[in-house]
């Protein structure tokens, strides 16, 4: 079924009121441009053969293939894929966000990246509605290494670095095995670089959206894929448990070694920064109706204050309409005092979801979130003075 939870006056509609125009209804007017939005999709193989993988983790191996809730979790992707069919069918949208986390657990090597994109993507997202929107994705954590071993070819071989020139090159070429498919059904994944921008623009109406790289976020960002904890702490007899937070010079996080550690970190921060400096200058010189930030991680939910700040200052000062993020698998609504209107958007199929915090920071608040634990994603409609943006659910 599809509910619409919320409807937005953003910035377009602000500015149309203070120049004295009438607004068009919000019910009626009808969309210049439709977009979908996806965030943390791509769900492990070999479901059907008894490894529940990252749908299922909650079971802790004690599954019961009749239950319910287990039907739901596991078939998720598909579901999510299929309303995504039927959305389409409908809305005839010119791109699809996706948020990240595009592959779990681990990203994909050279070896097994066109494997995975038929079996995981190709094969999910296959509606005939679907087969020639434009995908503009960003990478996750879990795409550039999740928290295990950084090098080698495929998933599932992936091993320790053998040394830091070694380390620094496999993590340009994890991003590579994403950033150069080619999608036979009309090339519809597109992966530029770590930031870029793509302007989409139906007679008056335009939408920029500004594709960046988050990924040195604070919460399960850097420091875990950097740690690489999956991997050093069976090699070394330790417990994973430690990997839930793992420290610098632990034998959890890449084995003590230090110099390893902050080569990685400083790499993924200059992905960060870069993303951060861009974004200063082309959202401010935008000229588009609506300017859209679709990323990975949120400001106030995985960002120390530092970072969160300087993101807030690209949204206040250069009016950003809304920010789009996954990687918390859930849901939520959350508006600025300044306008922006913050999505997250995590529950797209990939991994088990979860009901989704709150924040009240004196400058964002909560203005709604997805009760329980769903799937599903967004639908957006952009108008000469609305953005509406729908909550597609299947459960």
């Amino acid at each position: 079924m599809r509910a619409a939870l919320f409807l937005l006056a953003l910035a377009v509609a602000a500015k149309s009121a203070q120049l004295g125009c009438d607004l068009e209804d919000p019910e009626t007017s009808k969309p210049a441009i439709t977009i979908l939005a996806l965030g943390d999709w791509g769900g492990t193989l070999g479901k059907d053969n008894g490894d529940g993988g990252s749908c299922c983790r909650m079971y802790n191996g004690t599954v019961d293939t009749r239950s319910t809730r287990y039907q739901v979790d596991f078939y998720a992707q598909a579901y999510v894929g299929m309303l995504m069919g039927q959305s389409a069918a409908q809305l005839h949208p010119a791109r699809i966000l996706s948020h990240g986390d595009n592959f779990y657990w681990n990203g994909v090597g050279p070896a097994d990246a066109k494997y995975r994109f038929e079996e995981s993507f190709e094969k999910v997202y296959n509606a005939p509605s679907l087969l020639t929107v434009p995908w503009l994705n960003v990478a996750g954590n879990h795409d550039i290494g999740g928290a295990n071993f950084m090098c080698g070819e495929a998933d599932g071989q992936f091993r320790e670095c053998d040394s830091l020139e070694e380390l620094l090159k496999y993590m340009d070429i994890r991003f590579e095995a994403q950033a150069k498919y080619k999608s036979p059904n009309h090339d519809r994944w597109i992966l530029r670089d770590h930031y870029y921008v793509e302007r989409v623009t139906r007679g008056a109406v335009s939408v920029d959206v500004f594709n960046i790289d988050t990924n040195y976020a604070d919460n399960h960002g850097a420091l875990q894929v950097c740690c690489q904890c999956y991997g050093y702490a069976p090699k070394l007899g330790i417990s994973t448990s430690v990997c839930g937070n793992p420290q610098p010079g632990e034998l959890g996080c890449v084995g003590g070694n230090r110099t390893l550690f902050q080569a990685c970190m400083d790499k993924i921060s200059g992905w960060g920064e870069e993303s951060l400096q861009r974004a200063l200058h082309d959202v401010a010189a935008s000229t588009a109706t609506f300017k859209i930030i679709n990323t990975h991680f949120s400001p106030h939910y995985h960002m120390n204050t530092t970072k969160m700040n300087q993101w807030y200052n690209v949204c206040e000062n250069a009016g950003v309409t809304a920010w789009f993020n996954g990687h918390t698998h859930a849901f939520n609504h959350d508006i600025s005092s300044w306008g922006t209107h913050f999505f997250q958007n995590g529950g797209g199929g990939g991994i088990i979801t979860e009901t989704s915090p709150t924040i009240n920071n004196t400058q964002v608040k909560t203005q709604w979130f997805a009760p329980g634990t769903p799937y599903g994603f967004l639908e957006l409609s952009f108008s000469h003075d609305w953005l509406k943006v729908q909550f597609a659910t299947f459960d």
